[in-house]
């Protein structure tokens, strides 16, 4: 086995225990800078994530405001439609209750009168009919 101090007293001779020390300062270093960009990396991710958070909930927010304004818009429109349709609705009834109260007069005046002319012709036949058989029997 190697004594300590030889080795040290060797590696002194040859310069390399000051390259051990140099490698390892800058190993230590090198591991310094990793550690400082990874720390700003965490951090960039934490700001990205915070600022996607804030943004979610924004556009959560949103999307109720314009869910409940779309259905307060359906909900108007549904009651206008509904308001047009009954008074439509009830117009046209109103004009079909005429209509059909004028085809009935209608049909009523016209049979009516065809009522009226028959009974008048039954009558004058009558009448002659009548006339017919008396004045032969009155003389």
């Amino acid at each position: 086995m190697v004594n300590g101090t030889d080795y040290d007293k060797g590696v002194q001779d040859g310069g390399v225990l000051q390259e051990l020390k140099d490698l390892k300062l800058r190993m230590e270093a090198e591991s310094k800078r990793l550690d400082a960009l990874r720390a700003v990396d965490t951090e960039a991710v934490r700001v990205a994530n915070d600022r996607a958070i804030a943004a979610a909930s924004s556009l959560a927010s949103q999307v109720a405001t314009t869910a409940e304004t779309l259905r307060s818009l359906v909900a108007s429109t549904a009651t206008s439609v509904a308001q047009q349709l009954s008074q439509i609705s009830a117009q046209f009834n109103e004009r079909l209750t005429t209509l059909e109260q004028k085809s009935y007069e209608q049909r009523g005046g016209s049979t009516g009168m065809k009522d009226l002319w028959g009974w008048a012709v039954s009558g004058v036949l009558c009448l002659v009919g009548l006339l017919t058989f008396l004045i032969p029997h009155l003389h």
